[in-house]
């Protein structure tokens, strides 16, 4: 079992039980900036070059996409990943991890981002104090 004490919006938890279930990071999304450009998804201004290859700065985008960007070995390498992750029923014990918080908003924005990362049944959360005084 994995117990975060003061968990907050249960990163560390959501973390390790991706870590145990072999889910890549970021493997929820739909999009990653260096596929299309625009300000929305590439919140840095690119940087203006005296060089038209811009070669020395492969992460400015030219035609709103990295110039090296390869749309073909993407999807191999998000295919592989997909086919790595493991069944939680078959790792994830129930309760598995458990987070804590004595604020209650923190409480219920753990429960909000378990529940999106599709972890319910494994991450358990409590509203109490972490140190009890004696």
């Amino acid at each position: 079992m994995i117990v975060d004490p003061m968990c907050g919006s249960a990163t560390l938890l959501i973390e390790a039980a991706l870590l145990k279930l072999r889910i890549a990071p970021g493997l929820f999304r739909t999009s990653y900036p260096f596929e299309e450009y625009d300000e929305t998804n590439f919140p840095i201004a690119p940087i203006q070059h005296a060089s038209a290859s811009c070669r020395a700065y492969p992460h400015t985008p030219r035609n709103n996409r990295w110039m090296d960007y390869d749309s073909a070995a993407w999807e191999v390498v998000l295919e592989q990943a997909r086919e790595a992750e493991l069944e939680p029923s078959r790792v994830l014990e129930e309760n598995s991890f458990l987070g804590n918080d004595l604020h209650p908003a923190a409480v219920e924005l753990a429960r909000e981002n378990v529940s999106r990362a599709g972890l319910s049944t494994s991450v358990h959360m409590e509203r109490t104090i972490c140190c009890p005084r004696k």
